[in-house]
């Protein structure tokens, strides 16, 4: 920012010249997702999605089994928010987690997380939070369920136990 000063004595006889003072503010406002992540394609051993920030930064992603409990709390603890800085943590270092990565993201253009390696036919918790230029964390850990892709169809098998006549 720019302020300019113009000073001017109390009865307006003398005046100063114009002035200018350059500053900048600390940036202490989390990244929110625009759009949040989306799956976008299907594969038997991955899955990508798309998301979109409002400002420049990182987007921190790690991936469990689907209902696995995660983040873990801390040692000596039983639970744990997906507000605390130990769960952004967790997913930023990709701790305790099956597959985890990182995509570096532009302000208001679409960003791509590809998680590759996984098996398929199975659903998985992706766990992703954000970090701007400046470090702040988004508010909170965010989660959403993908899955692989599953081309069979379920097999049905009935017994019967009882029956009336002789078939």
């Amino acid at each position: 920012y720019t302020v300019y000063f113009w000073l001017t004595d109390f009865n307006g006889a003398n005046s100063s010249a114009v002035t200018s003072l350059t500053f900048t503010t600390v940036d202490r406002t989390p990244p929110e997702f625009i759009v949040e992540p989306t799956v976008n394609n299907v594969q038997t051993n991955s899955v990508g999605l798309t998301f979109r920030l409002n400002e420049t930064g990182v987007v921190f992603w790690a991936v469990v089994e689907a209902g696995a409990d995660y983040p873990k709390p801390k040692p000596g603890e039983s639970t744990i928010l997906l507000t605390d800085d130990y769960a952004k943590l967790q997913v930023s270092s990709g701790l305790n987690a099956i597959a985890s990565g990182r995509v570096n993201a532009t302000e208001n253009i679409d960003g791509a997380i590809n998680v590759t390696g996984l098996e398929p036919e199975k659903a998985y918790d992706l766990y992703y939070v954000a970090q701007d230029a400046a470090g702040n964390w988004s508010y909170t850990v965010k989660k959403i369920t993908i899955s692989t892709l599953d081309t069979n169809g379920p097999k049905i098998t009935q017994h019967f136990t009882q029956f009336i006549g002789e078939d």
